[in-house]
């Protein structure tokens, strides 16, 4: 019997893998043929009804935390609904007071489809309510699930009269391929305030376009020159092939015709000379720096070409009565661009000095 005692005593309960079918009971008997005494007996039956308080409580953790996860999924959605298309069947919980109110004046006693039906037709606009119905139909619905996870419609819905915009997700069960996940969420906030965004942004272009323009000819300013010049000078810094050139422009006799003939025939002869210079550069961007002063950076296209397009400009500079001078950046001799600006501000007055003599 000593025997017997030492070697229950090595030999935990749960010590093999391979347990009995009946793993508490199992032992029972086996303890009572060592005269044990009832309190190892009732200390197993105490951890059973342990073990099985545990099991109660794990499965309703795992309930409370499903539910946890489904709450907290389902709180941006006003309304959320499962659709068994097979059965016609519609079970659906409502989040939102206004929808609520609604839903409380259709008849009880109409089935839960009939129900929803009713609901909807009351909440789609009316005059969204015909495009809401080809977009919710089934086959499109099935179409668009197979090849992505989700499918969102917007549709106008009505509350207290007044139109919001509700995104509608579509989602399929992936345990039932004839059932489905429907959830409505309002995002009238998010529409105005991504609206309200783009037209701000829309805004801001515009104030940044009309900053980096001139009034009176509608070319390139001096703010954009400037940036334009900062920009040449990062890439020349950063290593980066540079091919350009600057074409520098300067109307002769500007100040004779404002003291002349006055301002307003100075600036139509600003205005025609400049419609020369864009013209010529068609793929250039012209930049007025000056009264009577511009610039034209020539790149790419009009940079192989710039040969043929100065003689023209030369040719046009003769009859319009403007002087022109061209300068290609030198890496072994521009430091910047405005170095480049310089040599081609040199080069137009040599040829308005030519022009004169």
């Amino acid at each position: 019997m000593a025997k017997l005692r030492k070697n229950k005593v090595k030999k935990p309960i749960f010590a093999t893998n391979a347990m009995p079918k009946s793993i508490f009971f199992g032992y029972i008997p086996y303890m009572f043929d060592m005269n044990s005494d009832f309190l190892l007996v009732a200390s197993l039956l105490v951890t059973l009804v342990l073990c099985i308080k545990l099991l109660r409580t794990s499965k309703g953790n795992a309930v409370s935390q499903r539910t946890a996860i489904i709450s907290m999924l389902s709180a941006d959605y006003d309304l959320v609904c499962y659709i068994n298309a097979k059965k016609n069947k519609v079970y659906f919980n409502i989040m939102s007071e206004a929808i609520a109110e609604i839903e409380n004046d259709i008849d009880k006693s109409l089935p839960s489809n009939k129900r929803f039906d009713v609901l909807l037709r009351n909440l789609i606009h009316p005059d969204d309510f015909p495009q809401f119905i080809r977009d919710v139909n089934r086959e499109k619905v099935i179409e668009a699930l197979t090849t992505k996870p989700s499918y969102t419609i917007h549709a106008c819905v009505q509350l207290h009269k007044e139109p919001q915009i509700y995104a509608i997700k579509f989602v399929k069960d992936s345990h039932k391929s004839c059932g489905f996940v429907v959830g409505f969420r309002n995002i009238d906030d998010e529409m105005r305030k991504d609206e309200e965004n783009r037209r701000l942004r829309k805004d801001l272009r515009a104030t940044e376009l009309l900053a980096n323009k001139d009034a009176l000819t509608g070319v390139n300013n001096t703010t954009a020159f400037n940036a334009k010049v900062k920009d040449l000078d990062v890439r020349r810094e950063a290593g980066q092939r540079m091919d350009f050139a600057f074409v520098e422009c300067d109307v002769n006799n500007l100040k004779t015709t404002n003291d002349t003939q006055g301002h307003e025939a100075g600036n139509e002869l600003i205005k025609k000379c400049c419609m020369v210079f864009c013209e010529l550069f068609k793929h250039s961007p012209v930049y007025r720096v000056g009264g009577d002063e511009f610039v034209i950076l020539l790149q790419n296209h009009d940079f192989d070409n710039r040969e043929i397009l100065m003689r023209q400009l030369m040719e046009a500079g003769a009859k319009e009565d403007f002087a022109a001078g061209i300068a290609v950046f030198d890496a072994e001799v521009d430091s910047s661009a405005l170095s480049v600006l310089k040599r081609a501000d040199a080069s137009m007055y040599q040829n308005k000095k030519k022009m004169k003599s």
